[in-house]
């Protein structure tokens, strides 16, 4: 009869253990438990089947799934990546570099969101559709693209999520590449006759950079953007000479040259660097 009752009690409490739901935290460890309630923000439940027994609670955004006695399988995501959370937000923004024409180009740049807290850019400019203070006449074009990470919160607690993908500060490696014609002068100096010379021909320059960016991006009404943006990094800078008169002292025309979206330095300070404004619109 001990036998008897002892094996009704070893097989009721394996009937229990299976029948037991169980909840896969985060860190590893799992919890066999009666799950009592799945909130907002807590999963509530017992680890007896007692009336009584004592009501324990874990944070969701700690759990990573739910094996519910019955089979079912509740799994949760990290409530900042969930892209579900964001589907009534535009991910798509078109931009204009507000203060590029004052330096002689017009910038304009798409930003795709690829998945909340990434996205990528891309950009165009166009040489010479802008100010023109120095008087060289550029025209050419350059482009720069990079990925676009968002800065994530420093702690958690509670519900946490983005208050739009393509709201907020962020960090992004640029790359720049571009190349102009432009009007360039050369003074010369003739031994024969002892006077200087004034020439002016078309050179081309090209120049390219990586750098990275750091910017703070605002969205209003899921309609409108505004991107405030600096950077710095590396560059190259080449001005062609095939114009260039005999008798130019050619050093003097080795030193920097203008350039459009990013300054890039020379050979001897190779640095680059961006700032600037953007303005635009957002669509689906």
């Amino acid at each position: 009869m001990k036998t008897l009752f002892t094996f009704i009690l070893v097989l009721a409490s394996v009937v229990y253990a299976a029948a037991q739901d169980k909840i896969f935290m985060l860190n590893g460890k799992i919890i066999e438990c009666k799950v009592t309630e799945v909130g907002t923000e807590e999963i509530k439940y017992k680890v007896s089947t007692e009336a009584d027994a004592a009501v324990y609670a874990v944070k969701k955004i700690d759990v990573k799934k739910i094996e519910f006695a019955d089979g079912r399988v509740e799994k949760f995501s990290d409530e900042l990546e969930d892209a579900d959370l964001y589907s009534d937000n535009k991910k798509t923004a078109w931009k204009f570099d507000f203060l590029s024409p004052l330096y002689g180009s017009s910038i304009f740049s798409y930003e795709r969101s690829i998945k909340p807290g990434f996205s990528l850019e891309g950009g165009l400019g166009i040489i010479g559709a802008g100010l023109d203070p120095d008087d060289i006449k550029p025209r050419g074009a350059f482009i720069r693209f990079g990925p676009r990470f968002m800065k994530t919160p420093d702690f958690r607690q509670g519900s946490l999520r983005y208050y739009h993908v393509l709201k907020g500060a962020y960090i992004q490696p640029l790359v720049t590449f571009g190349a102009f014609g432009a009007d360039q002068t050369y003074y010369s100096y003739d031994p024969n006759t002892m006077l200087s010379k004034e020439t002016t021909t078309r050179e081309t320059t090209t120049y390219g950079s990586l750098m990275v960016v750091f910017g703070k991006q605002s969205v209003y009404s899921n309609v409108f953007l505004f991107d405030l943006y600096a950077g710095f990094g590396w560059g190259f800078n080449t001005t062609s000479t095939k114009n260039i008169p005999i008798g130019t002292n050619l050093e003097q025309y080795q030193t920097y040259r203008r350039t459009y979206g990013s300054l890039v330095g020379t050979d001897e300070m190779p640095l680059a660097g961006t700032l600037g404004v953007r303005i635009g619109f957002l669509t689906k």
